[in-house]
């Protein structure tokens, strides 16, 4: 009983997902996703050492430091990486299949034409 209810609360998901998983933050975040695990670990050391240099002690302040600086710190390079790294080859990638594809639909037309 529990496996029939789990799959049909995923597919009931998967269609109709609630409205805050497809605001534009969350489709942004998860655009960006890939990149953020990446860089994230990049930063847990460097970030650990400027919180604790700006909001002293062990408490709940420097931890609170700490994750912010990380996930702002990740955002950012992410953001950055996905622009200027990622989105470049994609459109280069894009407009060469583009231009392959209609390349092949104009030597197929005149042929098809000659018959």
């Amino acid at each position: 009983m529990a496996r029939t209810t789990s799959a049909h609360a995923t597919y009931c998901a998967a269609w109709n997902p609630p409205r805050l998983l497809v605001s534009a933050l969350f489709v942004r975040l998860g655009t960006l996703s890939y990149s953020i695990y990446l860089f994230h670990f990049l930063l847990l050391w460097p970030m650990y050492g400027l919180a604790s240099r700006f909001v002293p002690g062990n408490g709940i302040a420097t931890l609170t430091a700490y994750v912010l600086l990380v996930t702002a710190g990740s955002v950012a390079i992410s953001m950055f990486t996905y622009r200027w790294i990622e989105q470049p080859p994609r459109r280069w990638m894009a407009a060469r299949l583009r231009a392959r594809h209609h390349a092949r639909q104009d030597a197929v037309v005149p042929q098809i034409a000659m018959h």
